[in-house]
């Protein structure tokens, strides 16, 4: 057996990483951290949380403020209300949307934590990668530079994607000077970033895509497409004949990539597994029961040698890797 369940927690809200560290809200409305070291209480009563790359942002029940922890420690606090999404997290600074009586405002933290009014003047911000923020109105993507908001270029996404309605582009990735959009259709459109010029366009999986050391992936069913940024070669990966006699198949927004290692959600059962991917061998499975009421598992995470099931009852699963 590659994994045993190590411990189980109830009633998570959410859960997610900062560094060596799993974080969750619990029944109790507690942020809560659980390392190598135990488990212990960053933040009480509150309404959501959300985490970043080196910080840990609570907004509180009371009175809607924003409270950014380190390590545990309370290092400031910033007078809301906010609202708890979107969130952007870059490395270099964060941006979260404040509320005000004459409707919204992106606030951006630096580093050290500074508080800077940004100018733009809607609330349709995608995302932000390294020196540029992207934005959806309507029908129209772009893309705008961090330091003053000139827009550089952009793209009808309707027009690339010919769909007609909703959500077209999937994920962004920021590779060097490329910028990889991945199309509900299953495309993922390789662009220059600073000009918007269509390089190439890759048939990779229809879903979500993945970047992980240097490589871009997709997952659907049996298949598995790994991406090279650099060469924009995909590595076709045919998992048919590991997952045939189980009848499993990978759900498109559900899998974690680890080098040659594969995490999986299986779309036809809660089901999660391990597969290899230089030999197709699938390494580990296991069914995960769900609570009554309920019907899916609500995420996976990885985090060295263990994993994490997160069920929409809110149970918390954590399988740890035999030594």
């Amino acid at each position: 057996m590659l994994f045993k369940l190590s411990e189980k927690v109830e009633q998570v809200k959410y859960a997610g990483f900062s560094g060596n560290a799993l974080i969750y809200r619990d029944k109790e409305r507690n942020v809560v951290s659980m390392n190598g070291n135990g488990t212990h209480v960053i933040a009480r009563n509150v309404e959501e949380f959300m985490l970043g790359m080196s910080f840990v942002f609570c907004v509180t029940k009371n009175e809607n403020n924003l409270q950014v922890y380190k390590k545990g420690e309370l290092v400031k606090q910033f007078e809301g209300p906010f609202a708890f999404m979107p969130f952007f997290d870059n490395g270099d600074w964060v941006v979260v949307l404040k509320e005000e009586e004459a409707g919204e405002k992106f606030i951006r933290l630096d580093t050290e934590l500074n508080a800077v009014p940004y100018s733009w003047e809607n609330s349709n911000l995608v995302n932000i990668k390294g020196n540029y923020f992207f934005v959806r109105r309507g029908q129209i993507f772009s893309c705008h530079h961090v330091s003053d908001g000139h827009e550089l270029w952009n793209l009808d996404v309707y027009e690339i994607s010919e769909e007609t309605e909703g959500q077209v582009i999937k994920d962004l990735i920021l590779y060097n000077d490329k910028l990889f959009l991945g199309l509900v259709t299953g495309t993922v459109l390789c662009l220059e970033v600073a000009t918007g010029k269509i390089i190439e366009e890759i048939q990779l999986a229809v879903g979500r895509i993945k970047y992980y050391e240097g490589k871009i992936y997709g997952a659907e069913e049996h298949k598995v497409r790994v991406l090279d940024p650099e060469t924009l070669q995909v590595n076709k990966i045919d998992l048919t004949a590991a997952f045939k006699e189980q009848g499993f198949g990978i759900i498109t927004n559900m899998f974690i990539p680890q080098g040659d290692e594969l995490y999986f959600k299986s779309e036809r059962a809660s089901v999660v597994g391990v597969v290899k991917l230089s030999t197709q061998e699938l390494l580990w499975h296991t069914e995960i029961p769900i609570e009554e009421g309920y019907y899916w598992i609500d995420d996976i995470g990885v985090q060295g040698d263990k994993l994490y099931v997160l069920t929409q009852g809110g149970t918390l699963r954590i399988f740890e890797r035999n030594k």
